[in-house]
């Protein structure tokens, strides 16, 4: 959330919005019409993960682009209240239709450019913040955490292996069960860049009743979660961890590809997450309209105290929609009808089958480097196979290896 919220909200009626369009210059009067759309969970049941995409659409007008050059370019955008000025994210032109001199344009935020087929296989290791880094590497999108960062979240600190590809075909699906696998979710920060957030109870903002719509409504159940689940493909059956917090819900995390190894590191990971959400959250759900909203990013905590609201529940943005010179709409946790994960369909066995003269190739990259010491093996390759008939199978592979020695420098005078 924007830090500056209190001093800014005093002269909420005078902010204007700025931004470029590649490097075009543009300002409220190149806008007719702009709405931000973003969610962190379902609408109907919550989830981990995220990994949703933002969409920017917006009606300009008078802007000094050439037509058939829209489609590509990125929207940088800047609310300024006072001396102050809050950037509100990057989003790619994706569609652009012309009516005269006005433009409407759809874009999305850089979670769509994870939507790009992965190259890596099972057998790939290494740690959540090495596995962040190598997606953004592959798209192009800047990491906007440090490895100590990603390393504070739960789980952030143990080892992972892709146990299988499971429903994982881009970089979307990777981050994604990356994120389910810390707690967390992931999303796009205000700059553009790739970020995994966890939930948290302490309150960023109060919106008094004066500030939010009088069609607002707020739940009346306090939503606690004391129990996950994962499912094991191999064992067909779920690994259940329970919080000695306790929580009225339980959250089903699916068939996770980086959890399909043994029971007991499989419950460490569930021992972890399940006592941050146990602690962390205890939301209530809403659905609230105020004329205001660009301060506010998934995963805020906000109250609403006096009118309808309440001076002690605790409710979360869990999703939003943003309409410049109009309202913001902020929606909360969905109340549980299931708790049933997004991963959780259709479990089964699955098969593959190729005909007798088919060939198939696939192409890896390590998730991180290989330090190998003096005098010291390590595993560089994992490999798994599969056949319906005999045959043969080749496997090449391509190390790049850098070597360093032990060099004495000597200085003279």
């Amino acid at each position: 959330m924007y830090s500056l919220i209190t001093e800014s909200k005093q002269n909420i009626q005078e902010y204007n919005i700025t931004g470029t369009i590649d490097n075009v210059g543009i300002s409220e009067e190149n806008i007719i019409s702009l709405n931000i759309d973003n969610q962190l969970t379902d609408s109907n049941e919550f989830r981990l993960g995220g990994a949703y995409i933002g969409q920017l659409s917006a009606t300009f007008v008078n802007v000094g682009i050439s037509r058939n050059s829209w489609v590509g370019k990125d929207i940088a955008l800047t609310v300024h209240i006072g001396t102050h000025s809050i950037p509100i994210g990057v989003y790619t032109i994706d569609t652009a239709e012309h009516t005269k001199n006005i433009v409407d344009v759809v874009a999305y935020d850089h979670m769509a450019k994870f939507d790009k087929e992965v190259n890596i296989s099972e057998g790939a290791s290494g740690s959540a913040f090495d596995f962040l880094e190598l997606a953004c590497q592959q798209v192009g999108v800047s990491l906007g955490m440090t490895r100590a960062d990603v390393e504070a979240l739960p789980n952030g600190n143990q080892p992972f292996v892709l146990w299988e590809m499971g429903d994982i075909e881009t970089w979307r699906d990777l981050i994604y069960w990356i994120a389910v696998s810390l707690g967390s979710f992931a999303t796009m920060d205000r700059n553009g860049n790739l970020v995994v957030r966890t939930f948290h109870r302490t309150v960023d903002d109060e919106i008094p009743s004066g500030a939010r719509y009088s069609s607002s409504t707020y739940g009346d159940r306090i939503i606690t979660y004391g129990k996950v689940l994962a499912y094991n493909n191999e064992n067909k059956e779920y690994i259940a961890v329970s919080s000695i917090i306790g929580g009225n819900e339980t959250l089903n995390l699916g068939a996770n590809p980086f959890f399909q190894t043994d029971a007991v590191q499989v419950e460490t990971y569930l021992e972890n997450i399940v006592s941050n959400l146990s602690a962390e959250i205890e939301y209530v759900a809403c659905n609230v309209t105020i004329p205001f909203g660009f301060h506010y990013d998934l995963g805020d905590v906000l109250q609403f105290p006096s009118g309808s609201g309440s001076n002690y529940n605790l409710f979360c943005v869990m999703g939003y929609s943003f309409t410049y010179n109009a309202e913001c709409q902020i929606n909360g946790i969905p109340v549980q009808k299931n708790s049933k994960s997004k991963s959780d369909k259709a479990l089964q066995n699955v098969s593959t089958s190729s005909d007798k003269d088919s060939f198939s190739s696939y192409e890896q990259t390590n998730v991180s480097s290989i330090v190998i010491l003096e005098n010291t093996e390590e595993r560089i390759l994992r490999c798994r196979i599969a056949s319906n008939r005999n045959t043969k199978a080749e496997i090449h592979v391509e190390i790049n290896l850098m070597s360093l020695a032990n060099v004495t420098s000597k200085s003279y005078t």
